[in-house]
């Protein structure tokens, strides 16, 4: 496994961490701190179910999985600034009368697309792990590494940071990963690594409005 793309896991599990941690303050702040942990249900959720979908899917998991990682890079990354916008502007529907009784419907529609960018992160990551079973305890610890790390910076730069913006960075960082993951599967996935990170950048000094939070 090329260092390339361990250092492509790194960022990986370090945006898909601190977007989850940042998730927990969001959900607090949006809707009620009783449900600020269902941030990490729906994760482990996303989590489970990419890496369901890809082990169902996939013909051969030894292969090389550059191109199939870059791609999912590719796509959560733009999922998460979608289904970030989609949230701003929809959570407020899941309460009503302003107390803790929340819509049926309006919740699923609301909880459910959180699904989508973990489950794109799953299965990237799971892409990269299953394809290097001979060194699967060094990819381990890549991949152990960035969420520790994420996890940090997504602690220490809530305040600093802002929730939006960390959430764009993510998406950054998403980007970044695919850039890394597809540089040897072809031109083609490298640009569209570096569309997707050009257009996550440009999102970053504009994350206040694309994703206005409400309580």
């Amino acid at each position: 496994m090329p260092v390339r793309a361990g250092i492509g896991l790194v960022i990986l599990s370090a945006a898909s961490l601190a977007h989850e941690v940042t998730l927990t303050r969001v959900f607090s702040y949006s809707l009620n701190p009783v449900v600020a942990f269902s941030a990490i249900a729906v994760a482990m959720l996303g989590f489970g179910v990419g890496a369901t979908v890809l082990s169902l899917a996939r013909r051969d998991p030894g292969g090389d999985p550059a191109p199939l990682a870059s791609d999912l890079c590719v796509a959560l990354a733009a999922s998460v600034i979608v289904v970030a916008a989609w949230f701003a502007r929809t959570s407020h529907h899941v309460m009503l009368s302003g107390e803790w009784q929340p819509d049926v419907c309006w919740s699923i529609a609301v909880f459910l697309p959180w699904v989508v960018p973990y489950a794109l992160s799953g299965m990237a990551t799971a892409a990269v792990l299953e394809s290097g079973v001979a060194a699967i305890g060094r990819l381990y610890a890549w991949n152990l590494g960035g969420a520790a790390a994420g996890a940090v910076l997504g602690l220490t730069l809530l305040r600093p940071v802002g929730a939006e913006r960390i959430i764009a960075l993510s998406a950054v960082a998403s980007a970044c990963a695919a850039i890394l993951f597809g540089w040897p599967a072809g031109r083609a996935r490298r640009l569209a690594g570096a569309v997707a990170l050009a257009a996550s950048i440009g999102c970053v000094p504009f994350a206040g409005r694309l994703l206005p939070f409400q309580p």
